[in-house]
C-alpha cells in the first residue's frame, strides 16, 4: 500500500494497482514501523483474512493470561502488574 494525499484535507492508505478498490484490502493490522530514509517511515502490516487471524490471536492469548492471573481479560495487564508485584514482595 501507499499513501495518497488529497490536498490538505486528506491522507489515505492505497492498495496500489493490484487492487480495484481499497475495500478489497479488508481489516488491516499494523505491526510494526520504522525509519526508512530522512522524514520516511515504513508501516509493516498484514491485511485481510491474516490480520483477522493475527487479532483473533492476539485475543485469545490475552484471554489466556488472564485468566491464568484471575482477571477479566481487559485487566489482563493489570492482573499480571498486581502477580509480578507480588513476587518481587516475596523475593
Amino acid at each position: 500500500m501507499r499513501v495518497v494525499r488529497v490536498g490538505d484535507f486528506s491522507m489515505e492508505l492505497c492498495g496500489g494497482t493490484h487492487v480495484a478498490r481499497t475495500g478489497e484490502i479488508g481489516p488491516t493490522l499494523l505491526w510494526g514501523e520504522r525509519g526508512v530514509a530522512a522524514g520516511v517511515r515504513r508501516l509493516e502490516a498484514v491485511c485481510g483474512p491474516v490480520a483477522v487471524r493475527w487479532a483473533r490471536e492476539g485475543i485469545d492469548a490475552l484471554e489466556q493470561v488472564a485468566g491464568k492471573v484471575g482477571v477479566a481479560a481487559p485487566a489482563g495487564l493489570e492482573g499480571v502488574d498486581r502477580r509480578l508485584d507480588a513476587l518481587r514482595a516475596l523475593q
